[in-house]
Order: C-alpha cells, then structure tokens, then sequence
C-alpha cells in the first residue's frame, strides 16, 4: 500500500519508530541489520517508520547511503505501514533528497529545519512550500531549536496542499494549543517529537496529541509499548510506574552527554543483542562508566533477554 498525502495524518497516528542506523565492523552502512531492527519495531506496533532522521544519523550518511537505506525499510515494511524519509540540510540537498525518497518507495518525509534558520514568517513559509512543490510526497514539518512557529505561520504552513503536519520538539503546552487552533477545516496532524516523547506524551495527551515517536521503542520496546499501552488505557498507575522506573532514569542517563539522545539508544540496541557499530563522528558513544550504567537500567527492567539472538559482544 502506498499512502497518498492527504492519508499521512491518520496513518500515522498511535507509536511511531525512528530507527537507529546500523554500520558493520568496518564503519560501512549494515542493510541486512537495519531490516532485523525495522522488522522488530513492526513487531512492537510501530505505526509508522522514520529512517535516516534524527535517530538514525541522516547527517553523516552519503547519498549512496541514504538511498540504501531508505531502499532497505520500503522492502522491509512492504506496504504494511508508511515510511517516512528525513530530508535536509538546506534547500537544494532536500529537493534531491525528496526525490530520492520518492524514487524509493517513501510515503512522505519528515523536513528538519533548514541550516539557517531565515526567521521572517515568509521566508520560513516559502521554504517549506517550495520543497513541497517538488514533490508529490506528503511532508511534516519538525519544529525544534530556532524553528519554532507562531499561529499564522501554522496556518500558511496547513494551506499547502501536500504539508499535512508538524512534529513538535519543543514540548510546550501553551504553543501547541494555540498552533493546533491555527489549523482549522483540514486534516493536518501534530504528533510529539520530544526527545524521549514519553515524558511529556500525558500532558500532549491531553491537548489531543496522541502519538509520539519513542526512541525506547529501538532497545527497550516491551516497555516502550506497556507505556503508550497505558495511556491509551487511561491506566494512570501504570504510566506513573512506568515513568518512574523507566522513563525518566533513561531521561537522567542520556542528560550526561549531548551525543547520547542517539548513541545511548544505539548502545543499547547492540546490548539488546543486534550489533550496530558505534555512532560516527562527531557523536561520541558512552563511556565505559555510563554504559555499565546503562546495562544496569536494561538489567533493573527486568530485560536482560535479548531480542535479537545473543547479545554476545554486545559491549
């Protein structure tokens, strides 16, 4: 199945993936291992995929890459559920980077901010609206760091056939209160996007954002489903447990060091059993001392079992 632009916001809606990238022994793009980790996220009840985003280093992949493994999630979710590629960095690497993405099967992509952030409410406007002019693929927008929106600049973004929704990294209540307002008369979805997304997903929650994406769901997925399980369920006791055993140390631990919100997770997808190589340069994987901490946090889970098949040298 193939997921028009005007589909995108139902289809994605409820926990969604961002798959870390693996690369083999020798530092080169590991396909058949990314396939194991997409296959597994399926498994969970990941809604939709995001590959080569955030989590999944877009940044340090080249253009062979980037193609590889956007290639490798369409073949491996195989219409069951949408793909959506990240694209970038500035105007003309996305517009390649769209074409890409819709060349391989993509159902939509998920636009970072630009380099440079233009700031003038136009400016910001005409951007997104040329990239989605070259592209039939329908595209959220990320708001995070400087990108952050006012109302009106929402409501010019939603009149834009083919921009169906925002992913919000900021977290603020009031914000997206107002923004969500700002979109009126139009299927146009906002989901959270908060680092670790579970800790604020009760108070986004209750302003109407129900889904998020979980980096939990890469290394920790049976208490990544438990908690958005539970609050789906209104399971107030089960969430607040949840949050307190799982959520908010794992919050602690990536804190230490900026490059662990993605080396911390992919860590912790090779301690679960599936060998993903380290993080590339400049991201710096954890220490000796933070990642016998972060064994401690999977083994105090009660989750020592892998999920890939042996966790043999996984440290």
């Amino acid at each position: 199945m193939h997921w028009a632009p005007e589909d995108l916001p139902l289809a994605i809606s409820g926990l969604l993936a961002f798959p870390i990238t693996p690369f083999d022994a020798d530092g080169d793009l590991e396909t058949a291992a990314l396939r194991r980790q997409v296959a597994m996220l399926q498994s969970f009840g990941a809604q939709a995929i995001f590959p080569a985003c955030g989590t999944g280093e877009m940044q340090s992949l080249s253009g062979d890459e980037y193609i590889r493994v956007i290639r490798a999630c369409v073949e491996e979710v195989d219409g069951r559920i949408p793909v959506v590629a990240g694209v970038g960095f500035g105007h003309s690497i996305a517009k390649e980077m769209l074409a890409v993405a819709s060349d391989t099967g993509a159902d939509g992509a998920l636009v970072f901010p630009p380099y440079l952030d233009p700031g003038a409410s136009m400016a910001r406007r005409d951007y997104f609206a040329s990239l989605a002019d070259s592209t039939e693929l329908g595209l959220l927008v990320y708001q995070r760091g400087s990108m952050v929106f006012t109302p009106s600049e929402v409501t010019a973004l939603s009149e834009v056939p083919n921009i169906v929704g925002i992913k919000d990294g900021t977290g603020r209540v009031d914000l997206l209160v107002r923004q969500i307002a700002a979109a009126p008369g139009k299927s146009f979805a906002f989901f959270n996007g908060v680092p670790t997304a579970e800790l604020v997903a009760p108070a986004l929650r209750a302003i109407g954002i129900d889904s998020y994406s979980s980096a939990l769901l890469n290394f920790v997925p049976e208490i990544a489903r438990a908690f958005y399980d539970a609050l789906a369920a209104g399971d107030t006791d089960s969430v607040a447990d949840l949050m307190a055993r799982a959520v908010v140390p794992f919050v602690q631990l990536r804190d230490r060091a900026p490059s662990y919100a993605v080396s911390l997770v992919k860590a912790g997808v090779r301690l679960r059993g599936l060998d993903v190589g380290p993080v590339r340069p400049p991201l710096a994987m954890p220490t000796a001392s933070d990642l016998d901490d972060l064994v401690g946090y999977i083994n105090g889970l009660g989750l020592d079992t892998p999920i890939h098949g042996s966790a043999k040298g996984a440290r």
